[in-house]
């Protein structure tokens, strides 16, 4: 039996039983499934919901015998991006200040916000303990587009002091991004060998059970699908588009699930074309998503041009698409994704329309399309499956 102790820091993660779990959840519970002893560290305030998980101000749920999920209570309840940076401020302050009765092997400073290097190292002083630090988003280039203007320099002053100070204290760097290790060697010289590219990942088993059991019925048509977040970034625009080239043909049906701060927009342009051919459903359970995308015919996915994009891009939707086992149309510029050269995705540049690849595969036979989606279901059944990833995450760290 392995007894190494993890801890991993992350303001926003969750489990089940608060109604939502992402890369965190699925990972330590993999770990705690090798038999290593797994901590994962939260803020208890939603930052989706803008609410409290509870009223406690620290509660333990055990996950299972080897995996705690650690909810700490952090303040202001915010709705603004100073309150949310006071938030941030607070986990930082609580974290610091934990107790454990054995000490940690590793702890893992995961950026939501960088903020939680500063406590993730203290701790690993004080503890003895490997520091390791995980970049899921580059900053500050992906916190300049989110935040006015009025607060660019100072985000600009303090997080390049966290990272001048923290990406060479660490003993290891893990990144999503598949090209985050330029932007780390061009601009801080970290050495090269301590940077660990560990995308994102899916349990399989779990997608292939809620899609026996959970079922959605799509409109009996040929549905081109889209499922995740309503925001500028994922460039939807660009799907209303498409909608409009495909119009005339009534056999084709779009349908978007999700909800974000595009909806109005999408919404106005959908009612003023009168784009009867697409149907928007607002945000849906998780549990309902993996039979909507295998009932679908094409996935569409697309981003935007963002500077934060240049290293590339991991995002949990491209392996729900592929674990449908579907033909993709990938809409976007954005050059590094684990979804890059697998031939049931179709990479269509922003300055192009996506209706010739679409009718494309709408002639295609249902036998031939299936057999494309294959193509791409065993690349993630061999590279990117949870089990996969979390022992790439694991041995990231050098033990």
């Amino acid at each position: 039996m392995n007894t190494n102790t993890i801890v991993i820091l992350n303001h926003h993660a969750s489990i089940n039983k608060y109604g939502s779990r992402g890369r965190h959840y699925l990972i330590a519970r993999d770990l705690s499934k090798m038999g290593y002893d797994v901590k994962l560290i939260a803020s208890s305030f939603n930052h989706s919901t803008k609410k409290y998980i509870h009223n406690d101000k620290l509660r333990k749920d055990y996950v299972n015998n080897l995996f705690n999920f650690i909810s700490i209570k952090t303040l202001p309840r915010y709705k603004n991006d100073l309150g949310r940076l006071i938030n941030y401020f607070h986990y930082v302050y609580k974290t610091i200040n934990l107790k454990f009765y054995q000490s940690p092997d590793v702890i893992v400073g995961s950026s939501v916000h960088p903020f939680c290097w500063i406590s993730a190292y203290q701790l690993s002083k004080k503890y003895n303990s490997k520091f390791v630090i995980e970049i899921r988003d580059i900053w500050p280039l992906s916190i300049y587009e989110d935040v006015p203007k009025l607060m660019w320099p100072f985000i600009n002053i303090s997080i390049k002091f966290l990272e001048r100070r923290y990406y060479n204290k660490a003993d290891s760097i893990i990144v999503t991004a598949p090209k985050a290790d330029k932007y780390l060697l061009d601009n801080f010289n970290v050495d090269q060998d301590k940077i660990h590219y560990v995308p994102h990942g899916i349990n399989i088993e779990e997608f292939d059970n809620n899609n026996k059991i959970f079922v959605r019925k799509l409109p009996d048509k040929f549905n081109i699908t889209y499922i995740g977040s309503l925001s500028k970034s994922e460039g939807l625009e660009n799907l209303l588009d498409l909608a409009k080239q495909l119009r005339n043909n009534k056999e084709i049906n779009i349908n978007i699930f999700g909800d974000g701060t595009e909806k109005g927009k999408l919404e106005n342009i959908i009612k003023s074309n009168n784009l009867i051919n697409v149907k928007l459903y607002g945000a849906i359970d998780s549990k309902y998503v993996p039979n909507i995308l295998s009932n679908s015919d094409i996935l569409w996915c697309g981003l935007k041009e963002r500077e934060v994009f240049k290293y590339g891009i991991s995002k949990n939707k491209f392996f729900d698409y592929l674990a449908a086992a579907k033909p993709i149309i990938f809409h976007s510029n954005v050059k590094y994704t684990p979804i890059d050269n697998i031939q049931s995705v179709h990479k269509i540049p922003l300055n192009k329309s996506s209706k010739e690849e679409v009718l494309e595969l709408y002639n295609l036979s249902k036998t031939e399309r299936i057999k494309l989606g294959n193509i791409g279901r065993k690349v993630l059944e061999t590279n990117f499956t949870s089990l996969v990833i979390s022992e790439k995450y694991f041995n990231s760290f050098n033990l």
